[in-house]
């Protein structure tokens, strides 16, 4: 099934623009550029823009840091001269890699991704069971999201939500035919196929609730250069029962290092305490390093989206310096 079939929605939240001197200078120097491609007129039409946004400035005292000359004079609109205020949030299918049926992934795209030439880091989250790709939405990541770009506290970064089915989220544990190779062969070729992300490993996070809690650090921790940071939340080891190979208590006796950044966070109320809590303590035997969340509450909704403003700041840190 193709992309443009594949789009089931797409809802614009906010889409709104400045006023005032800066977004009529704006116009002024998209319509002054060039065609990108043409060099010597190119950079004729940047001295004229570099003049013009002097005199602007010296006139009124209003600093045109809002604007970047390079990109503007490419016809591109860039993160600073960004005027939305919300992203946007679609749901989309693919073929899946190891099952046959269409699988759905809802993504959100930060601010003003259609009318810039931007690419962007991606964080991957894993919901709960039952299974429901709404889960994180649900909870307040996007809503955050917002808040925390508009505030400048976080970078723009592309958000995945997927749907993972029973037969390999549920009844399978890692490798071949189970939803690691889904990840890997199926959703992330698709998004790196259909939208502007980074695909270096430095710039991709993953995150999970309960049962897609051990799936983020399954699939992290057998693959630690594909991410910078995974974020585990009550996940929901007491229950897991992988092939030795597969289980996270394992695995980090055997990888030869961890991901970069890791953190374990449970309710002091919540049955994934005791075992997260293991967890942590048997990572730092091992050499490795993690930071263990223990915040109030029990394994319910409340916990997680009441975190969701801090475990987001922990998987787009060091983010900025990508742009």
């Amino acid at each position: 099934m193709g992309f443009n079939q594949g789009m089931k929605q797409e809802t614009k939240v906010g889409k709104k623009l400045s006023g005032g001197l800066a977004v009529l200078l704006l116009i002024v120097l998209l319509h002054s550029c060039t065609p990108a491609g043409h060099s010597s007129e190119n950079q004729e039409t940047l001295s004229v823009i570099t003049k013009t946004a002097t005199a602007f400035t010296a006139a009124t005292g209003i600093p045109l840091e809002t604007v970047s000359v390079q990109e503007t004079a490419a016809g591109v609109t860039t993160r600073s001269a960004c005027s939305e205020h919300e992203g946007t949030l679609g749901t989309y299918y693919y073929d899946s890699a190891v099952l046959s049926e269409v699988l759905e992934v809802r993504v959100y795209l930060p601010p003003c991704y259609q009318e810039s030439a931007i690419q962007y880091p991606s964080i991957y989250f894993f919901h709960g069971s039952p299974p429901n790709s709404a889960d994180w939405v649900l909870l307040g990541a996007v809503d955050q999201m917002n808040a925390g770009i508009e505030s400048g506290e976080y970078p723009p970064a592309i958000l995945v939500f997927p749907l993972q089915p029973d037969s390999i989220f549920i009844w399978s544990d890692g490798g071949p035919e189970s939803y690691e190779e889904e990840f890997f062969l199926g959703l992330v070729p698709f998004i790196e196929a259909h939208f502007r992300v980074l695909s270096q490993g430095s710039a991709r996070a993953i995150a999970g609730i309960s049962r897609g809690g051990v799936w983020a650090l399954e699939i992290s921790m057998m693959h630690p250069d594909d991410f910078s940071a995974v974020a585990a939340l009550s996940p929901a080891l007491q229950y897991n029962d992988p092939r030795p190979e597969y289980d996270p208590f394992n695995i980090l006796q055997s990888m030869e290092r961890s991901p970069e950044r890791m953190l374990l966070q449970a309710g002091d109320q919540d049955w994934a305490r005791d075992e997260t809590e293991d967890l942590a303590y048997a990572l730092e035997q091992a050499g490795k390093s993690a930071i263990l969340s223990i915040v109030p509450g029990s394994h319910e909704a409340p916990l997680w989206s009441g975190s969701m403003g801090q475990v987001l700041a922990y998987l787009l840190q060091d983010w900025e310096q990508l742009y």
